[in-house]
């Protein structure tokens, strides 16, 4: 096969991969409702409950999917943005601006695909100077302290 084919291939599988993490229980004819001023006082005051926030920002992305369908007729999509900017900001402690910027270049499921990707730690590397020691060297002095 041609490379060009290939990468239609994967991206098509990585963006079926990308729709089945974000299944919710919203079936297609099932609305979301936003959570009223009364509940978000009630999170604000304690510990926010980061398996319902999730929930709730999944929720959201797929109204967001299929807005005319799944909104709530009595909220705009401003209203949904801004619940899941909230919601966001917290889960992940991302701030308003850089929020902003990420949904304004990528879709809602993107830039949530792209904040787990950065939730991932980095391998850590070494590098070594060779001209004052080896690397074999450099290994078990660090070895000999604890460092593995």
């Amino acid at each position: 096969q041609p490379p060009a084919c290939r990468l239609k291939q994967a991206q098509a599988s990585a963006k079926e991969a990308a729709q089945g993490d974000l299944t919710t229980n919203i079936d297609d004819g099932e609305r979301f409702e936003l959570p009223g001023d009364e509940d978000l006082a009630a999170e604000r005051a304690g510990a926010p409950d980061l398996a319902a926030v999730q929930m709730r920002i999944k929720s959201v992305v797929t109204v967001l999917e299929n807005f005319s369908a799944r909104r709530d007729p009595k909220r705009s999509r401003t209203d949904y943005v801004e619940q899941l900017k909230r919601d966001l900001g917290m889960y992940y402690g991302y701030n308003e601006f850089m929020l902003e910027a990420l949904l304004n270049m990528f879709t809602p499921a993107e830039a949530i695909e792209l904040m787990e990707a950065n939730e991932v730690p980095r391998p850590i590397t070494l590098r070594t100077n060779t001209l004052k020691t080896r690397r074999r060297e450099l290994a078990a002095a660090l070895i000999n302290r604890g460092v593995n």
